[in-house]
């Protein structure tokens, strides 16, 4: 337990943001593309993709997923392990306490909203029949959402970084984008609701980016986001409408 509260783990850091791989900046604005493309997409609810209403069910996760992977991908040349690699055995314990402290923050965080006279959204997925299709592409849109956050982070920590050498002061300020950015993109999703996307999924959002902040291993995130949206999932489904 001990291990959970050191904040990060000794011997690994984060990628770019130092010049550790150094990236050129064609490489560093393809590296953006990741969050732009993520962001144009979601906000124009897919209408920016050509003939959109066309395509077969399950486009936008893909493209979430591709719009990511790739500048990922091209700016790793090939070294995917700075990014993505297999969780260690003590890596489950920070996936699941992660995972029971994201429930406690659902109650806590609920109860607070509804103190200050606001109430939450549902997501138009739990609003009509799911299947297992459904989850599969959850799954695949997953990995995009992690690669959005990683990317928003790194872009963030190079920027501060490269004015000020102050790992501290870009970390935190690469997460607050981060958070920011990744409750904003849940806008069309949720009603437009400024309130729940920046409180209750913005902020919440430093619990499924922590294993990645804490490890510098995606996978771990990605394994902590799937456990806490099916489990919203599986709940809206059993709460009668």
């Amino acid at each position: 337990m001990s291990d959970f509260f050191k904040f990060e783990d000794e011997g690994i850091d984060f990628p770019f943001y130092n010049g550790i791989p150094k990236l050129s900046m064609a490489e560093w604005v393809i590296l953006a593309l990741a969050p732009f493309l993520v962001g144009l997409i979601t906000l124009t609810g897919g209408r920016c993709i050509p003939f959109v209403e066309l395509l077969p069910r399950g486009t936008l996760p893909i493209c979430y997923f591709l719009v990511t992977v790739i500048p990922v991908a091209y700016v790793c040349h090939g070294k995917l392990d700075l990014i993505f690699r297999k969780p260690r055995l003590k890596d489950f314990k920070v996936i699941i306490i992660c995972f029971i402290l994201y429930l406690v923050w659902s109650i806590v965080g609920n109860f607070i909203a509804t103190s200050l006279g606001f109430s939450p959204d549902p997501n138009a997925m739990t609003e009509s029949a799911v299947s297992i299709l459904d989850v599969v592409f959850t799954l695949i849109q997953l990995v995009g959402e992690e690669l959005f956050k990683v990317s928003v982070l790194l872009i963030g920590m190079g920027l501060i970084y490269y004015f000020t050498k102050n790992r501290k002061n870009a970390l935190v300020f690469g997460t607050f984008v981060c958070m920011m950015l990744f409750g904003l993109i849940h806008l069309t999703a949720y009603n437009n609701n400024l309130f729940q996307c920046l409180f209750y999924i913005g902020l919440a959002s430093i619990i499924h980016l922590f294993p990645y902040l804490k490890t510098k291993n995606v996978v771990n995130s990605y394994i902590v986001h799937i456990m806490i949206d099916l489990t919203i999932t599986a709940m809206m489904l059993l709460i009668p409408h």
